[in-house]
């Protein structure tokens, strides 16, 4: 298994290429904890087209990925062809509603983008710079009263 990742803006891209077997889930599972945790956290984009096989194994390291993720809100997305290794685990396991799979990048980052938009719509404290986020940014920098 190899793994590259890159980010751009609040999205972290994770492509994962080659065999995904029960031995490298420790290692998928750090990057994945590493994508949505370093930098202030980031939503993920699982690149896993370049996966030849996916052992179900393997999902362990998705779900704690995802915990992570949600515990943090943010959000990770899958990225694969409708008959990817990947994509038929999580169909085959009934993971697939939890980890939504897009056909491209272009599609996965445009889908976290209205899960943000909507998230900030009905929560203005997830709205990085909305009145409410402000406030408690200030509360929180003016110590105990």
């Amino acid at each position: 298994m190899e793994l590259h990742s890159s980010t751009r803006g609040n999205e972290r891209t994770v492509v994962v290429e080659g065999v995904v077997g029960p031995a490298e889930v420790p290692e998928l599972l750090a990057e994945l904890l590493a994508a949505v945790q370093d930098g202030g956290g980031h939503d993920v984009l699982l690149d896993v087209r370049g996966v030849s096989s996916f052992a179900d194994e393997a999902l362990t390291a998705l779900t704690a990925g995802r915990s992570r993720a949600k515990s943090l809100r943010h959000r990770i997305v899958v990225v694969d062809d409708r008959e990817g290794e990947t994509a038929k685990s999580l169909r085959r396991s009934g993971q697939v509603f939890r980890f939504p799979v897009h056909p491209d990048a272009g599609s996965a980052s445009a889908a976290l983008e209205a899960d943000r938009v909507s998230l900030a719509a009905t929560n203005p404290l997830q709205a990085a710079d909305g009145p409410a986020a402000t406030t408690v940014r200030a509360l929180r920098g003016a110590g105990p009263r």
